[in-house]
């Protein structure tokens, strides 16, 4: 064959390299969007949550704030369960909510696995865990997250 003839085959082929080097590309961006969706959610968690977990007196102020407002009604159960104070409720319940935040989170982005299967149902049979999770308040776990759950804690 002389050269000639060989172009139009080189331009199929490299158009070929083209759809496959845009086809790796794209899947690369995803990874690395989820990879910084996972990192954002996570530090989200953390904002709502060190605070009360990492400062005495935050929690304190925030038990004495919510005793004139209202507590939360998962702070009211620990409280009333293990006869706690408005701020050792207040860190507790963040504590335990963070807990099913970060399984929620990487539920979401990472789908099923073995270790967060076993990561829930080796605590769940505590009441205080169950506490955060029956009364899921503002809806903090998604429907697809529990719908998870509940097919974790009745597998036999």
């Amino acid at each position: 064959m002389k050269v000639k003839e060989w172009v139009p085959v080189a331009e199929v082929i490299a158009s070929f390299a083209v759809v496959i080097t845009l086809v790796v590309l794209i899947v690369e961006i995803r990874h690395s969007s989820l990879i910084q969706e996972r990192q954002m959610q996570a530090e989200r968690i953390a904002i709502l949550n060190d605070p009360y977990l990492t400062s005495p007196e935050l929690a304190d102020v925030y038990a004495k704030v919510k005793a004139v407002d209202g507590l939360e009604p998962v702070a009211e159960a620990y409280m009333d369960r293990y006869e706690l104070t408005a701020d050792g409720a207040v860190i507790w319940s963040r504590l335990v909510q963070s807990l099913w935040q970060t399984w929620q989170s990487q539920y979401l982005f990472g789908g099923p696995s073995d270790d967060l299967e076993s990561s829930i149902r080796d605590i769940f049979h505590y009441p205080d865990v169950q506490i955060v999770y029956q009364l899921n308040e503002d809806s903090m776990l998604k429907p697809e997250f529990i719908e998870y759950v509940e097919s974790i804690v009745t597998k036999k």
